[in-house]
């Protein structure tokens, strides 16, 4: 069953989850519905996809370590935003769109990270250059996703990125993050003078 489901990349899970386990015994089913929700989650299925697997199974048994991992990391329960929801350092709310309107007239390099990410974290060793190449016409806003926030702290102070530094707090339920597939980090985006993106997905390739 290992082998003919969650090893097969061909696998339609769907099907599995609904239908493919009526033929075994209530234990067996139960585990495996959980092991393809988190299957499912691991290979990055849209969050709208995996709810649906979520609530049938949390309708027929209780949860489980399995679907613990999965409600927390796709955010259940907790509605669907358009914007990003943000927190600053002192715990102060803000969004995507005040923070952007607060820099209105000048460009806005955005660097997605996590405490967590090492490849993030290792490319703050060139900022100082960077800015200083830039100098005020280019304001640095760093956006913690997915992460704890003592963590996020720890972080920000190790790294000193303190300025413009907040916390996404809804990471997993924004569509902003869906709809600019920020599926993976270090990203970072470049906005304009007029809080419009200019370069969804930045590789280091500077033109100011």
């Amino acid at each position: 069953m290992w082998d003919q489901v969650l090893r097969n990349p061909e696998a339609d899970y769907d099907f599995w989850h609904k239908k493919g386990f009526e033929r075994y015994a209530p234990e067996i089913r139960e585990n495996f519905k959980a092991r393809i929700i988190l299957e499912v989650f691991i290979r990055k299925w849209n969050r709208k996809r995996i709810i649906p697997l979520v609530t049938d199974y949390l309708s027929k048994y209780e949860t489980n370590r399995m679907i613990d991992e999965v409600r927390e990391g796709i955010g259940y329960g907790v509605a669907e935003s358009d914007d990003l929801k943000l927190s600053d350092l002192n715990g102060r709310e803000e969004t995507w769109e005040s923070v952007i309107r607060k820099h209105k007239g000048k460009k806005i390099y955005v660097d997605f990270w996590a405490s967590w990410c090492a490849p993030c974290v290792d490319q703050f060793q060139y900022k100082d250059k960077l800015k200083a190449k830039l100098g005020d016409q280019v304001v640095f806003l760093y956006l913690t996703l997915s992460d704890k926030e003592e963590k996020w702290k720890q972080a920000v102070e190790k790294y000193g990125v303190r300025q413009n530094s907040y916390m996404v707090t809804n990471s997993r339920s924004s569509k902003f993050v869906e709809e600019h597939k920020i599926q993976s980090i270090p990203r970072y985006m470049i906005v304009d003078e007029n809080g419009k993106i200019i370069h969804v997905n930045l590789i280091f390739h500077f033109k100011f």
